[in-house]
């Protein structure tokens, strides 16, 4: 009896402590789950701290290298039309031997540049046979700025006649590097001529001159428009600046 008592106590004892072992086990093992828990909220709280450092570090680089101008912005370049007035030359004369006028028109426009537009008119002359007078005269232009980002990209002047029997004869222009500009294309006799110019080099002087005949083939009222066109960058935007001159002949007997 007392055997059996020792045995059934002993019995208890172990399972008492079996018991309390896995229980120990299972709050070890909920210890560790939870310090593994811990320590990777940790590390990630860690991460995004930097990550986010990253970010601020790389937006504070990018501002600064934009204001500096060491990068540039994707955005498209402005483009402007500047439409000057015309300059507006008239006379009346009457037939002769010739009439020599010697008159400069010109006229100077101011932006990123300094652009003066000149036509030179000569003289009214009795032409061939088929012709009742020729008129000789000259165009130019010159450019200059100070703005080192500044460079003529194109120039065009075109001749069309509007009122009356007339043609236009121009000079075949021949490239002066000295000039800073050379012809590209040109349509040099009819109604309606051309010079089209492109710069030489990338000075920001240039200038340009030709000559002209202003073919008569009637009397009465004759009309020519010669327009320039002249476009060129600035550093931020390309502008076309057109300049018109309008030149009328009036035959009287």
């Amino acid at each position: 009896m007392a055997i059996s008592k020792c045995l059934g106590k002993r019995r208890l004892e172990l399972w008492i402590q079996k018991y309390l072992g896995s229980l120990e086990g299972e709050n070890a093992e909920k210890v560790e789950n939870g310090g593994r828990e811990l320590a990777r909220a940790r590390f990630l709280k860690h991460w995004r701290a930097i990550l986010l450092l990253l970010i601020i570090l790389s937006l504070g680089l990018l501002t600064g290298l934009k204001l500096s101008g060491m990068i540039l912005t994707s955005r498209p370049l402005m483009t402007e039309t500047i439409s000057l007035g015309p300059v507006l030359w008239q006379v009346n004369f009457t037939a002769g031997e010739g009439v020599p006028f010697n008159r400069e028109l010109n006229t100077t426009f101011e932006d990123d540049c300094l652009i003066t537009f000149m036509t030179t008119l000569g003289k009214v002359s009795p032409g061939p046979d088929f012709l009742d007078y020729v008129m000789t005269a000259g165009v130019s232009f010159n450019v200059s700025s100070k703005n080192e980002a500044f460079r003529l990209t194109d120039a065009r002047i075109t001749f069309s006649i509007t009122i009356g029997d007339s043609t236009v004869d121009v000079i075949q222009p021949q490239p002066r590097l000295e000039r800073n500009l050379s012809p590209l294309d040109y349509a040099l006799y009819g109604r309606e001529a051309y010079i089209h110019l492109v710069p030489a080099n990338g000075s920001a002087h240039s200038t340009f001159n030709d000559l002209i005949i202003w073919n008569l083939y009637s009397w009465n009222v004759n009309r020519l428009e010669v327009d320039f066109h002249v476009t060129y960058y600035n550093g931020t935007a390309y502008k076309t600046t057109i300049q018109p001159f309008i030149l009328t002949l009036i035959g009287t007997y």
